[in-house]
C-alpha cells in the first residue's frame, strides 16, 4: 500500500480495513514503529507484531459495533522534504450507516524517493468522541 498523497493513503487504508486485509494496511507502515494512545505506547518491532496490533484494534472496534470506517483529513503540517504529519478523524459507523463515534489520530509520515509515503509513528491524542 504505497501512495504519494495522504488522501489516497487513508482511503486505501479504510478499504483494506473493510476487507480485513491487515497485511495490505501494514505495507504502509515502517517497522519498528509505535502508536501513542493517551499515556500509553504500543510498539511493533516487525510486520507480524504490527499486523497483530491492527487485528486486535479492529476486533475491539467490531465489538463496539463498527462495520465501516471513513477518514477525514482535518489538518496537515507543511510538507517537508522527507517528513510531515497529518491529523485524521476516523468516523466509525454501524451496519446501518449510523455514526457511532469519531477517533482523532495524527500520523507522522516519511516520504521516500519516488514520493511513496509510509507511517513512522501514530498518535491517538484523545479518547474517541461520540
Amino acid at each position: 500500500m504505497r501512495h504519494s498523497r495522504p488522501e489516497d493513503f487513508f482511503n486505501a487504508m479504510a478499504a483494506a480495513y473493510a476487507e480485513g486485509d491487515f497485511v495490505r494496511v501494514a505495507e504502509g507502515f515502517d517497522t519498528p514503529g509505535a502508536v501513542y494512545v493517551e499515556d500509553d505506547i504500543i510498539v511493533w518491532n516487525d510486520t507480524d507484531s504490527l499486523i497483530e496490533t491492527l487485528r486486535s484494534h479492529c476486533e475491539v472496534n467490531y465489538l463496539l459495533g463498527t462495520r465501516r470506517v471513513s477518514p477525514e483529513i482535518v489538518a496537515q503540517s507543511l510538507h517537508g522534504h522527507k517528513h510531515f504529519s497529518v491529523w485524521v478523524s476516523w468516523s466509525h459507523e454501524d451496519a446501518n450507516g449510523r455514526l457511532l463515534f469519531h477517533v482523532p489520530m495524527r500520523y507522522f509520515f516519511r516520504r521516500w524517493l519516488g514520493g511513496a509515503l509510509s507511517v513512522q509513528l501514530v498518535e491517538l491524542p484523545d479518547r474517541p468522541e461520540a
